[in-house]
């Protein structure tokens, strides 16, 4: 039996997209590593997801990032494939978002995150809910460093001896003075 070009090529244009031209196209258009590529195209559901993340506007990267990380985890924990979960692709969009912009910062994120995965609300209205939002505000912030200043003179003088790797100590202090919501940026 003999097939024509047109045959072969009705055939070719009827095969699903394979998990390694799927990985290189994730590479190429997406600037993803090639382990990340891996984990996206083992299972064609976890790709689909990924795609229609992207598709409704969601950064690769990050959405690759959630996906494989705490996502990943939490559904291996309950047992439940991303479909069975009350995550949607919208949820991580919307939460990579929030972060991207600066209304909530990674940690928070993670909280956001667990409540989204238990309860199917949105992000934003997580983050409303609970009052969740990074504080930018300067002056806000610029208290919370003097108030760390003042009360930790010990590491100031360490500070102002040369020991400038106590910055960081600073910044831990105001962090747990605004609940981990102030701008870490902004902090330093």
């Amino acid at each position: 039996m003999c097939f024509e070009e047109a045959e072969i090529a009705a055939l070719r244009a009827s095969l699903p997209e394979l998990p390694l031209a799927k990985s290189r196209r994730y590479a190429e258009s997406y600037g993803l590593s090639e382990y990340d590529c891996g984990v996206l195209v083992a299972d064609k559901d976890w790709a689909t997801f990924f795609e229609e993340a992207v598709a409704l506007g969601g950064e690769p990267k990050a959405v690759c990032n959630w996906m494989n990380s705490d996502f990943a985890k939490m559904l291996n924990e309950q047992k439940l494939d991303a479909r069975e979960s009350k995550i949607t692709p919208a949820h991580l969009v919307e939460l990579t978002k929030l972060i991207a912009d600066g209304s909530i910062s990674g940690k928070i994120a993670k909280e956001v995150f667990e409540e989204c995965f238990e309860s199917a609300q949105m992000p934003s209205e997580v983050v409303k809910a609970k009052g969740l939002t990074q504080v930018s505000d300067r002056g806000v912030i610029e208290a919370a460093v003097r108030e760390a200043i003042t009360n930790n003179p010990e590491a100031l003088a360490k500070f102002k001896a040369g020991q400038t790797g106590i910055a960081g100590f600073f910044v831990g202090q105001v962090m747990k003075q605004t609940g981990g919501r102030a701008n870490p940026g902004m902090v330093q």
